[in-house]
């Protein structure tokens, strides 16, 4: 990278409302005013170096996710409040440079100070009316928000601690507090960071912006009243100046369809997975393409909630809340293991007839879901080690049953599968072998069964072996019929 120019949008790290490749095509573009490409190469840096910030709170949640103390363990809840405090950086890069105003403290003459105060408000109200969650963290988190960051500063963004608005270059971007489903969106993603936490990469993190957009718009839907046939779809409307040629950052109704600037360029939002198939993104390129690929998920989230019709929320958002926050969201998931959860969510809040809904707007947008339990028989047969091993199985959703033989020189013993599992998204097999014989111990095995389903494949792990292990180490069986 020169001084001059930003030769790709690659090797920088974002989590905020412009996509890299908006001000990269700002940086690059001849035409572009030069404050403007400065400012917007500032923008790039600057989002990259505090990145690292919020990745630091994200890997602190994974750590306490993984300890089960966010979703499964008992904690004492503080009263719900709403505690805001806004800050200027007085267009230093200083965080919390100046308090302009806490909680219940009157209105200044800043105008972004008091919509970011107002924001704020907007959505904590929606996330405790609808969802009955007290604040981000779901424990009386105050919220926090620095205004005036850097001189025209073209972004905003949550840090993993607080939100970060910049007032826009002036030329193509407006101040970044207008817009009050950006600011939904961005303090969606600390409810993220604090249920799912969805990993900021490829299709999880397409996943996580696809979250704040759908709760994002939802902020503004409850705040004017809107019905899903009544709102606009759009997110950032406000933030664009005349001189772009576009209406918004991204539409929800109609994905790649916001804007299509001769400096800022088209929008890159794709609508179908096939698209999501047909454009692969490297992994430094916009995280791999979160702010394109999360179209897709945008798009399954409109139909289903203009298709039942009413309030976004009522039950569509009850839909994807219930999947966000219901614990069986993994960090790593993709589009079909989401909307393979919107689908059991649906048919347990609502029946089949909302199920159908949601499986068509997947359908629509080209993640197929299959939600009927279908029982798999057949035999693996395969060998390690020395010995023979069959195992004739029956799979029913993730349940394995069936029995086996394992053969180790010449002599043969019976065994029946008990505590089996298959796991239908993340394919791993467990179960344990109870022998018939009594004087064999029983013996738990794992392994993961290979995309065909046709083999397995991995490495056996096996507890309570009284002599030689026979089975430990790699194995393959294939499966025979």
């Amino acid at each position: 990278m020169s001084s001059n120019t930003l030769n790709d949008r690659t090797h920088v790290a974002h989590c905020s409302a412009i996509p890299p490749y908006i001000l990269a095509n700002i940086v690059n573009h001849p035409d572009a005013p030069e404050t403007a490409k400065v400012h917007a190469r500032k923008a790039l840096l600057l989002t990259q170096d505090y990145h690292q910030r919020r990745n630091e709170f994200i890997a602190q949640q994974l750590i306490a996710n993984q300890a089960g103390s966010l979703i499964t363990q008992d904690k004492v809840a503080a009263p719900k409040r709403l505690n805001r405090k806004i800050y200027s950086a007085s267009n230093t890069k200083i965080l919390d440079h100046t308090l302009l105003r806490s909680e219940s403290d009157a209105a200044t003459s800043d105008v972004a100070e008091n919509e970011a105060y107002d924001g704020f408000g907007s959505t904590f109200k929606f996330y405790s009316d609808i969802f009955d969650r007290n604040s981000i963290n779901d424990n009386g988190m105050t919220l926090n928000g620095t205004v005036h960051f850097d001189q025209n500063y073209s972004n905003a963004y949550w840090d993993g601690a607080q939100m970060i608005f910049g007032d826009g270059d002036g030329v193509y971007f407006n101040r970044f507090t207008a817009s009050l489903d950006v600011i939904g969106h961005e303090l969606t993603h600390g409810v993220t960071q604090y249920t799912a936490n969805l990993i900021y990469q490829d299709q999880s993190g397409a996943l996580n912006e696809s979250m704040s957009d759908v709760f994002g718009i939802m902020v503004k839907q409850y705040k004017l009243g809107e019905t899903a046939a009544q709102s606009d779809w759009l997110i950032g409307a406000e933030l664009f100046t005349t001189k772009v040629k576009g209406k918004a950052l991204r539409s929800m109704k109609d994905p790649g369809s916001a804007f299509d600037d001769p400096v800022l360029g088209k929008d890159e939002q794709v609508a179908t997975y096939s698209e999501v198939l047909a454009k692969p993104f490297a992994k430094d390129d916009d995280h791999g393409g979160v702010h394109i690929y999360s179209g897709v998920p945008n798009r399954a989230f409109y139909l289903v909630a203009t298709n039942l019709g009413g309030y976004s929320w009522d039950r569509a958002g009850r839909i994807w809340w219930g999947v966000l926050t219901g614990g069986k969201l993994k960090h790593t998931a993709n589009f079909h293991d989401f909307a393979q959860l919107t689908c059991v969510q649906a048919e347990k809040l609502y029946g089949a007839s909302v199920k159908e809904v949601v499986e068509k707007a997947w359908k629509d947008v080209g993640v197929e879901v299959d939600t009927q339990l279908k029982t798999v028989s057949g035999k693996w047969v395969g060998s390690q080690a020395g010995s023979h091993l069959e195992i004739t199985f029956d799979v029913s959703g993730e349940t394995l049953t069936g029995s086996g033989l394992i053969t180790l020189d010449g002599k043969t013993t019976a065994f029946n599968i008990i505590n089996g599992y298959y796991g239908t998204a993340d394919k791993h097999l467990r179960f344990d072998a109870k022998y018939e014989s009594t004087v064999a111990s029983n013996a738990k095995f794992i392994g993961t069964m290979s995309p065909d389903a046709d083999a397995i494949t991995g490495t056996w792990e096996k507890a309570a072996v009284p002599d030689n292990s026979a089975l430990y180490g790699l194995f393959n069986l294939t499966k025979a019929f």
